[in-house]
Parts: C-alpha cells; sequence; structure tokens
C-alpha cells in the first residue's frame, strides 16, 4: 500500500473519530442519538459524493 494514501486515510478517518452513536432499548422503544456532524464533516461527505443524510439516518428510530 502506498503510505502516503493510507496516512491520508487514516487522516480522513481521524476526522470522524469523536462521532458516537448511542441506542438505548427501553420496553415498547428504541432510542437513537448521534452526535452531530461538525461542517468539516459536512464538508468531507459532500467532496466524497455523499450526502450528510446517509449520516443522519443511522438515529433515525
Amino acid at each position: 500500500m502506498n503510505p502516503e494514501i493510507a496516512i491520508t486515510t487514516e487522516r480522513l478517518l481521524k476526522m470522524f473519530d469523536n462521532v458516537t452513536l448511542t441506542i438505548v432499548h427501553l420496553p415498547g422503544q428504541t432510542i437513537r442519538h448521534i452526535t452531530p456532524l461538525t461542517p468539516l464533516q459536512t464538508r468531507i461527505l459532500e467532496l466524497l459524493g455523499l450526502s450528510a443524510a446517509i449520516y443522519t439516518r443511522l438515529a433515525e428510530n
């Protein structure tokens, strides 16, 4: 693997290391919460051709 690509990929992934998806199962319901995206994270997704909606859907019940 090209070391320059690996470093770039590692740095890119590091930008999302503060993301937390919390899922709480209660009788009759499941509650989900995901850390909101920062403007930089949103921009990274845009540059990758991805919508922020794929991220926010993780927290949909």
